[in-house]
């Protein structure tokens, strides 16, 4: 794995090193996972009012509570999706590179964007990359325990490094090397249902998609509910991670929203009684 490596007194300057054995910070610590359409998309893949509503989004979370620290997973499928290969004529490989390096320049270019408005963050990445782009994947594991005053965002740039793994995947692997306190899965859609409420219905009660304001990791993972990958759900599921789903087009405020489990999906540990669901209108 290829990047930016500390050296002791390099690091010793930079920032005051706390072991991550056996600490929990009095800070907040938030995964978000946000697709590449948030960038942009078709024939805009970087769209600037689309960016500076996601940037507006990420400082409105920072501002919820003090010490609040945040990690951004970002995909890359305003530029390519892995299962378009068969469509452009490449090999899945290479689609898989390209989303990955897609992904890597969603987050230099929101990165970027944080800093126009004030907003330090550090990109990082588990795909092998120049260390003139990105820090390495260990690299943020470290810095996150310190105590370092104006960076407090942290994104994680094409996903896993390894093609054919989701960046919901990279995204919970992320909140279990971290502790996280709460993944949010910022989706365009407002939640959890049954089935895609984007796709056309059946006009008829009964085909109605449901929406769940709040189920379990192991009610979603058995009726299999595809708003997330389920693999990534049972990674929070045995460290007891809790994710909420939520619209990431609901407006500049949704991720402080969703923090604050005013809307979406809450996707928790144990079960709450009888699942609750609502028809969606």
């Amino acid at each position: 794995m290829l990047g930016l490596s500390f050296g002791g007194s390099f690091f010793g300057n930079f920032v005051t090193f706390l072991t991550r054995k056996g600490v929990k910070q009095m800070s907040k610590h938030v995964v978000v996972k946000v697709s590449g359409e948030a960038m942009g998309s078709g024939v805009r893949p970087l769209d600037r009012s689309k960016i500076g509503s996601l940037v507006l989004q990420i400082s409105r979370l920072c501002n919820v509570e003090r010490g609040m620290r945040i990690a951004v997973v970002i995909g890359g499928g305003n530029f390519i999706r892995g299962r378009e290969a068969k469509d452009i004529g490449i090999s899945q490989e290479v689609a898989d590179i390209a989303g990955m390096m897609g992904s890597l320049a969603n987050a230099k270019v929101l990165a970027d964007s944080l800093k126009e408005q004030g907003r330090e963050a550090l990109v990082f990445s588990r795909f092998e990359a120049t260390s003139a782009l990105v820090l390495n994947y260990q690299s943020l594991l470290d810095l996150w325990v310190t105590q370092s005053p104006g960076y407090s965002i942290a994104i994680l740039g094409g996903g896993t490094g390894v093609g054919g793994v989701s960046t919901d995947t990279a995204a919970a692997q992320l909140a279990v090397d971290i502790d996280a306190d709460l993944l949010i899965k910022a989706t365009n859609v407002r939640g959890v249902f049954s089935s895609d409420p984007k796709k056309p219905q059946v006009t008829t009660d009964r085909s109605m998609p449901e929406f769940f304001p709040s189920l379990s990791h192991a009610e979603m993972i058995e009726r299999g509910l595809g708003v997330m990958d389920l693999g990534a759900v049972e990674l929070c599921l045995r460290r007891a991670i809790d994710i909420r789903v939520c619209d990431q087009g609901y407006d500049v405020n949704a991720l402080a929203l969703a923090w604050h489990g005013e809307i979406g999906t809450i996707i928790h540990t144990d079960p709450v009684g009888e699942l609750r669901v609502h028809t969606c209108v």
